[in-house]
């Protein structure tokens, strides 16, 4: 799955809603390995002043905000995530995890 998101003057609440379930929203960035072209895919956001509510997953390692498996050695493909000013609250489990990543400014 990929998505193209552009935010030029609103803000922006990801919302997720855990009463029922207990999983919560979650926005995962990662790297993976696009076999139909044979090249590595890596993920990056740049997200300030994102508010997020109600995410994580309970009883689970799935962040609300989860980088993962974002190290790697191609200069190509090294693009650095950052995550400034962002707001977590009523979460139901972790709110952010960077699990075995490099280049992300917090």
């Amino acid at each position: 799955m990929r998505a193209v998101v552009i935010h030029l003057t609103r803000n922006i609440k990801i919302s997720g809603n855990y009463e029922s379930t207990g999983w919560g929203c979650r926005v995962l960035i990662a790297q993976t390995y696009d076999d139909s072209i044979k090249s590595l895919r890596r993920g990056y956001a740049n997200m300030r002043g994102v508010e997020f509510e109600n995410c994580g997953q309970f009883d689970t390692e799935n962040a609300g905000l989860d980088f993962f498996y974002l190290n790697t050695n191609d200069p190509a493909l090294q693009r650095t995530s950052t995550i400034i000013g962002n707001s977590f609250h009523d979460a139901n489990g972790m709110l952010l995890n960077a699990r075995q990543s490099n280049n992300l400014l917090i």
